[in-house]
């Protein structure tokens, strides 16, 4: 069975690990990116298209790694993002900034996926 925490219990879970355990705030980003981008190639989706959509905030952060992984494996992908980039925490800004290199283009295309993570929303196979 898999444990669902509330949005407090994963601050206090994220602060120990930080603050006790000496991890690095961007390590637990790129894991929790990585681990999204990896249930998403689990699922049955015929398209390898989607739309990440990212606040300023670690969430925003982590939607910006499982973007990154989702390009790295073939993926067509858009970021949007719903605050200014100048106002991203650091380590938000930190993986704006490594998916921004080399990736100038927008591409254009009906998106039939949408992982929303500022508000913690899982959203696929929607209709066209």
């Amino acid at each position: 069975m898999i444990e669902v925490y509330s949005a407090k219990q994963a601050a206090e879970i994220d602060s120990i690990a930080i603050e006790e355990r000496g991890f690095e705030r961007t390590i637990l980003m790129e894991n929790a990116g990585r681990s999204v981008a990896e249930a998403i190639f689990n699922l049955d989706i015929e398209r390898r298209s989607a739309a990440v959509i990212c606040g300023k905030g670690h969430n925003g952060g982590d939607g910006i790694v499982a973007a990154r992984h989702l390009r790295e494996n073939g993926w067509e992908v858009l970021v949007v993002f719903i605050e200014d980039p100048e106002d991203f925490a650091p380590d938000t800004k930190y993986f704006f900034d490594l998916l921004s290199l080399g990736h100038h283009k927008r591409p254009k295309y009906h998106c039939q996926q949408v992982f929303l993570f500022s508000q913690f929303l899982l959203y696929y196979n929607a209709p066209k």
